[in-house]
């Protein structure tokens, strides 16, 4: 029996299908990237993740302000937030938990990336052992393989293929990876604690219920939003947007010829601009005059309250309200 099954990338989509499982216990280094280079992953692994996340090592790649590499490995990051310290201290800590569960017996997920790394498993078998291997020589790795993998008996270590295509990267098929693959699903079963897997999707469970009912409140402002007569009196001339994701562009967007928007307010995109208009970070809202002729309208509408409670914090003068009052919503 696995006392924890961990991701080795080589996308969202192990991890992602490993939660819907209740395979996936912690939050790990390679969980959210886009790991190619397998080699990499088992320097980073051998080395004790030396080197991991220097700031020297970055760059920016699709002109997306929230995108960056290691230049190195070629180790894509699509889904950090926040400053260089804050996803640094983040990933040292999935490092140290990572480092510490290899110590038990683990079994490591690899979705092989292409054909090419086929081969270089097949040539590196004794590298690889001795990797997963560091910290306990029970510890054990399996291949997750396309359906049009081409796998002839060399192969030394154990593996599963998909039975179909994979379609796109919507969130439904990140989580479907396993769908299909009865036998690797029956090998898990039978090699980790009941306990362990009804603990995991208890968790998945709550966090699936909570993107849920953010999905679902996004798509009713936005819905309200685009139906909304904005010729009425919104009894203010000038206005910050908090948020700069589709609702509060679209926001902007209607209200733009008759309100003047002085700033966005996004911690993630702070220090940028959108239609020329500069986007700060709620820091930045300490020197905001207070009063009734700057209102702060809040587009997150269903973080509303924990929103409110931060700005108030930094300056409570500031007159805050939320876009679902504005469209008078329920």
């Amino acid at each position: 029996m696995f006392d924890y099954f961990i991701s080795l990338g080589s996308s969202c989509i192990t991890s992602a299908s490993m939660s819907k499982f209740g395979l996936r216990s912690y939050s790990g280094p390679f969980d959210w990237l886009v790991t190619n280079k397998f080699d990499w992953i088992l320097k980073y692994m051998e080395t004790d993740f030396q080197g991991f996340l220097q700031k020297n090592d970055l760059e920016r790649y699709d002109n997306n302000e929230n995108h960056f590499k290691l230049k190195e490995s070629g180790f894509l990051f699509m889904h950090e937030t926040g400053s260089y310290e804050e996803i640094k201290s983040k990933y040292q800590r999935r490092i140290e938990r990572f480092i510490k569960m290899e110590k038990n017996k683990v079994c490591f997920l690899r979705s092989c990336a292409s054909q090419s790394e086929i081969e270089y498993i097949i040539q590196n078998r004794d590298y690889i052992n001795h990797v997963i291997k560091k910290y306990n020589v029970e510890n054990e790795i399996v291949f997750l393989l396309s359906y049009e993998a081409n796998v002839n008996k060399d192969f030394p270590f154990k593996y599963f293929k998909k039975r179909e295509k994979y379609k796109n990267n919507s969130r439904k098929n990140m989580r479907a990876w396993f769908d299909g693959m009865d036998n690797f699903i029956r090998f898990c079963g039978e090699n980790y604690s009941a306990l362990s897997l009804i603990n995991n999707l208890a968790v998945d469970r709550v966090k699936e219920d909570k993107l849920l009912y953010v999905y679902e409140h996004r798509y009713r402002t936005l819905e309200a939003l685009l139906n909304y007569n904005f010729s009425k009196d919104m009894n203010f001339d000038k206005i910050i947007i908090y948020g700069i994701g589709a609702t509060g562009k679209e926001f902007y967007k209607k209200i733009r010829e008759s309100v003047k928007v002085i700033a966005f307010i996004d911690r993630d995109r702070a220090g940028y601009k959108y239609d020329g208009i500069k986007i700060i970070s709620p820091k930045e809202c300490k020197n905001i005059e207070g009063g009734g002729k700057i209102k702060i309208v809040v587009s997150a509408t269903h973080d509303f309250k924990n929103i409110e409670t931060e700005l108030k914090k930094i300056n409570n003068k500031m007159e805050i309200t939320s876009l679902d009052d504005i469209l008078e919503m329920d």
